[in-house]
């Protein structure tokens, strides 16, 4: 597929420049030099994917940001910043722009954010496929309407399962993490009595569960070292970007509500909303606790495989004070038994 991208910026040769090197790639291009003129020719021509610079003469590329989200929902935003100026790189991400790019502008870093934003259109046509599909299946009233659910549920598997691997090309050292914590949630919602149903409605939600990252900057996600305050203000909003990707898409309310709450604790040092005690889901709570062992246990992109142990070790110091009591209960117990199993078992949906 061909994408059409418009390049918005009142500097004529980083304009010019940009729009070149897209052409030559073998994108259609259009160029404007104000916001004004970016809108227009967006309302007309409908393009893909918009660059556009943060400030210009007329306004700014967050009053364009919003004029174009307010037609589509689907166009990538690409905000281009000052060098170093993390305070409106934080601001594009908050109010919608799928990226942003520093100036000096490199092509390198331009062809990465490009990547990204048309792996998460990709994503967006996807999740429409399957709730077209999903609609039309349950609109079916005939005598196939149980082949027509095992359809749905085997779709399910592959939407989860793609979703999963754009997850993973965004965040490589996320590689199989989202499995490995939906095996965990499923262990401990099955050993605290939730039915059938409701543990396959918990996997998903743990599976999905980190589908916002796919939104937050690639040398963030990727960083060697500690992310600095303001990286990690951007990074903690992966849950609500999350939480606004999966409601539309017409899974069961809880699914949402866990991927928005996994990073919430009880005594409300959590993020994105520091809840506290009752006011997280039970629900989000075990995956909590699933996505806690996961991580500790495996590598990260700034330090090594931190061991079972040590993530054993961290649920129990935060009994009941940021963890549930009996969620962690249940996972130490489940880990004593069958402790090789537990992160090496097989997710079955």
């Amino acid at each position: 597929m061909s994408y059409k991208i418009l390049v918005v910026d009142d500097d004529k040769e980083l304009r010019e420049s940009l729009a070149e090197n897209l052409e030559i790639k073998g994108y259609s291009v259009l160029t404007a030099k104000t916001g004004l003129e970016g809108k227009e020719l967006f309302l007309k021509e409908k393009p893909d994917i918009v660059f556009t610079d943060v400030m210009m003469p007329d306004g700014n590329g967050f009053y364009l940001l919003k004029e174009i989200h307010s037609v589509s929902k689907d166009a990538e935003v690409i905000m281009i910043t000052s060098y170093g100026d993390m305070d409106m790189a934080i601001e594009a991400i908050r109010v919608g722009a799928g990226d942003f790019i520093p100036k000096p502008v490199k092509m390198n870093v331009v062809d990465v954010a490009l990547k990204r934003a048309i792996e998460r259109l990709s994503l967006k046509q996807a999740i429409k496929s399957y709730t077209h599909n999903l609609e039309q299946m349950i609109q079916d009233r005939s005598v196939e309407l149980t082949e027509q659910i095992k359809k749905s549920n085997t779709f399910l598997k592959g939407i989860i399962s793609a979703l999963n691997i754009i997850i993973e090309k965004f965040d490589p050292f996320n590689t199989g993490h989202s499995k490995r914590v939906a095996i965990i949630t499923k262990a401990i919602s099955v050993k605290m009595g939730y039915p059938p149903s409701k543990v396959q409605t918990h996997q998903i939600a743990a599976a999905l569960h980190d589908i916002g990252k796919i939104f937050i900057p690639t040398n963030i996600l990727s960083k060697p070292s500690a992310l600095t305050k303001d990286e990690r203000l951007i990074l903690q909003r992966h849950p609500i970007i999350g939480y606004e990707i999966v409601k539309e898409v017409g899974f069961p309310s809880i699914v949402p509500k866990m991927i928005l709450q996994h990073h919430e604790r009880l005594d409300g040092s959590g993020y994105p909303k520091k809840l506290k005690g009752n006011q997280i889901a039970m629900e989000s709570r075990i995956l909590a606790v699933a996505d806690v062992i996961e991580a500790i246990s495996s590598k990260r992109s700034y330090r090594p495989a931190l061991g079972l142990t040590k993530a054993i070790e961290e649920i129990k110091k935060g009994r009941n004070i940021k963890y549930d009591k009996d969620v962690v209960d249940v996972c130490i117990e489940l880990i004593a038994k069958k402790r090789k199993d537990f992160l090496e078992g097989t997710i079955i949906f």
